[in-house]
């Protein structure tokens, strides 16, 4: 009998021996000869195209914003914002505005220096170097926020260049912070500085010609010529009444004369009007005095209401300048009514 041969046993997939990858490289050695020295042109020509880069980064922490509220100022005008709560991503939105903001590139261009940035500026181009280093600044800024982290980097060719660009550029970040959130407004804010001074100085000149105006028309000032008048009635009564002060003590002196150069008489008899005209020269005296300060706080008075005048087409009522002038001329009134209370001649000018 034959005896059956035993099964051999069935392998799964490829079944590859080293004669057989040798087999397939000496066939294909043309194909993979030609892989290899495409891949070494391919890299050849990446690394002269593409040359090495160096990177520096910086991680700024933007905790919070403090913001102006008003142009105005005000006793609470500030606004402090948490960059980390609701909101948040609109804040550092706007800090990565200003990150990436090319007046940020240009002022770190001319700070790090322009001929740093580009040493060899190209010759088809007519910008300004200036011009041309910020763009490079610009270009090689990298931004990303993440929760209230702002991760910052700046990419060069040139070793010695991205640290002192990116400290540059963290500092001027600073500052354009603070200019922007902190000065009422910053670059409007100084807008409205400029706006506000020349129109002020525009009103004071309108103001100083409206105050030449009447002179130069020879129109009077009516307060000033009250108060001219006020002033000039007041001397000429006081010159009235020390003339009649003068005429009562030569009077005085005339009795007196007569009563001691009668003839005969040893006795001399009492005048009986000497003490009445005594009484009459010091309420005269008295009266002359009361005459001049009453013209003189009234023309004080006069004053203060024009000085009230002005300050109210600038403040209103509760400002303490106006409230300051306001209880002055009260005092000036009450000094008023006192006077004519002891002397109500003083309120009728006597002349003649």
């Amino acid at each position: 009998m034959n005896q059956a041969n035993p099964a051999q046993p069935e392998t799964g997939g490829l079944n590859l021996t080293p004669s057989d990858i040798y087999f397939i490289i000496f066939r294909h050695k043309a194909k993979i000869l030609l892989f290899i020295l495409l891949g070494l042109v391919s890299g050849a020509t990446v690394y002269k195209q593409w040359p090495e880069t160096f990177i520096s980064s910086a991680q700024p922490l933007v905790r919070y914003v403090t913001e102006k509220r008003d142009v105005v100022d005000s006793e609470q005008d500030t606004r402090v914002t948490s960059a980390g709560g609701r909101g948040s991503e609109y804040i550092l939105q706007t800090e990565i505005a200003i990150l990436n903001s090319l007046d940020l590139a240009e002022d770190v261009a001319k700070s790090v220096g322009p001929e740093m940035l580009v040493p060899e500026p190209p010759e088809n181009s007519n910008a300004p170097l200036a011009t041309i280093a910020a763009g490079v600044v610009a270009g090689g800024i990298e931004t990303e926020a993440r929760s209230n982290v702002i991760t910052v980097t700046f990419t060069h060719s040139d070793p010695t260049i991205p640290q002192p660009v990116l400290k540059s550029v963290i500092d001027t970040y600073i500052e354009k912070h603070v200019r922007i959130h902190r000065s009422a407004g910053g670059t409007f804010d100084d807008y409205l500085t400029q706006q506000t001074v020349q129109l002020k100085s525009k009103l004071n000149q309108a103001e100083n010609e409206l105050l030449n105006a009447p002179k130069k028309a020879g129109v009077m000032d009516i307060a000033e010529a009250k108060t001219t008048l006020s002033t000039e009635m007041a001397r000429i009564q006081r010159t009235i009444l020390e003339a009649e002060v003068e005429l009562a003590e030569n009077l005085t002196s005339i009795d007196e004369i007569q009563s001691t150069g009668s003839s005969g008489n040893s006795n001399v008899e009492p005048n009986p009007n000497a003490d009445a005209e005594d009484s009459t020269f010091e309420i005269d005296t008295e009266l002359a005095d009361a005459v001049e300060e009453y013209e003189n706080t009234r023309t004080a008075l006069e004053i203060l209401r024009s000085r009230e005048r002005e300050l109210l087409l600038s403040y209103t009522g509760v400002n303490r300048l106006v409230k300051g002038v306001r209880e002055q001329i009260q005092d000036s009134e009450n000094i008023l009514t006192q006077i004519e209370e002891h002397f109500p001649e003083v309120n009728q000018p006597r002349i003649g």
